[in-house]
């Protein structure tokens, strides 16, 4: 994992830099540039190793005629996808190397006092130890009187994670008007670009958050009243309560402030009638015609993401650590697109290529997601 080296961080960005120079992102500009560079040097290497594989000279030339269209083609499309995606915000993105590799994040441990002698013991009891991979809850004090002591050690844990790959529905006939273009070494129409990279984003996305919401631990459910605008308005209070619920759910079981939701943008209009809420406008360029958005901020507590495809009676709520071993969820890059040869479709009758991407996911721990369900919404 290349983000702990800072000898391979300088280089890579060394390397990439000239095609990140329009990567900006006040908030995690450098992480962002490293993930796209990890990324478009994992895209570098597959192609470099299917020219070794065909005992082709290296070079400008090396590519055949097709595939120098495809390298052009793929790397804007890659480029494009990762600098406008949400992933960084809400999971911890890890860029690995190879199939089989390891992701890292921190390990939290809570020791107890039951290990201290006290007078008059004649045996000291056994040290007890509770890692933050467990519900933590359970380390609360009894009562006003009783309170247990904690030591933190932090401890860098890695995880072996195996990638696979997946076959992606952004559909490449979307591109053949323009193989001859490619075939010519002309170049790809970049509002093309935009919208492929869109869909494949958004496909890569909606796969995480699935995972993240399937197996969201905490939950809480309100009803909503429509039948007065008084009771309507009472209702959309109480989401927000339902929310802070939640939140301290994930906060007693493992210790931190979740700060970030996504919802559909049916519910969102919930909160946008709210003093509380204020639109991220500096975030303009993460608006497209497909996908998600950031959205804006509650309380400048919740970072509010926009999923059109999220369900509308249910808002998902979760964290994302300062660093990236600060991690609920980990995403894992491996290649970010593959492009099959051209086979025959007998759907559409004619010749078409496939996409693919090869990634690993890894749930660190469902205690901090949470969900909100809405009934008569």
């Amino acid at each position: 994992m290349e983000f702990l080296n800072e000898t391979l961080n300088y280089k890579l960005l060394e390397k990439w830099g000239k095609h990140l120079q329009d990567v900006e992102d006040k908030i995690n500009t450098e992480q962002k540039r490293l993930i796209i560079a990890g990324i478009l040097e994992n895209e570098e290497r597959l192609f470099r190793n299917n020219i070794e594989m065909a005992n082709l000279p290296e070079g400008i030339t090396h590519f055949t005629v097709t595939n120098q269209g495809i390298a052009r083609a793929l790397f804007p499309i890659i480029k494009k996808a990762w600098k406008d995606t949400i992933l960084d915000r809400i999971v911890s993105v890890q860029p690995i190397k190879s199939t089989l590799a390891y992701v890292r994040k921190i390990d939290y441990v809570y020791n107890k006092t039951a290990g201290d002698a006290t007078a008059g013991q004649s045996v000291i009891t056994t040290r007890t130890k509770q890692y933050s991979s467990v519900n933590l809850s359970s380390m609360e004090f009894n009562n006003a009187s009783t309170w247990f002591d904690r030591d933190i050690d932090v401890k860098i844990t890695r995880v072996a994670v195996e990638a696979g790959i997946r076959v992606l529905r952004a559909a490449w006939d979307l591109l053949s008007d323009y193989i001859a273009k490619l075939d010519n070494e002309q170049d790809l129409d970049p509002a093309v670009i935009e919208v492929l990279a869109n869909k494949i984003r958004f496909e890569i996305e909606t796969a995480v958050i699935d995972d993240m919401r399937t197996n969201a631990v905490h939950s809480e459910s309100v009803s909503f009243d429509n039948s007065s605008p008084e009771a309507k308005d009472r209702s959309e209070k109480e989401v927000y309560h339902a929310v802070l619920k939640v939140a301290a759910k994930i906060a007693k079981a493992k210790y931190v402030n979740p700060n970030w939701l996504i919802m559909n943008p049916a519910t969102s209009a919930v909160f946008e009638r709210q003093e509380m809420f204020s639109v991220i406008y500096d975030e303009a360029k993460y608006i497209s015609g497909i996908g998600r958005k950031l959205f804006g901020v509650i309380n400048n507590r919740f970072l509010v993401i926009i999923d059109p495809q999220y369900p509308d009676n249910e808002i998902l709520v979760g964290w994302k650590g300062p660093s990236i071993l600060e991690a609920a969820y980990i995403y894992a890059p491996c290649v970010p697109l593959i492009v099959t040869d051209k086979y025959f479709d007998p759907r559409t009758v004619s010749y078409s290529r496939t996409l693919a991407s090869i990634d690993a996911t890894y749930l660190v721990d469902a205690n901090y997601f949470g969900k909100v369900t809405l009934s008569g919404f």
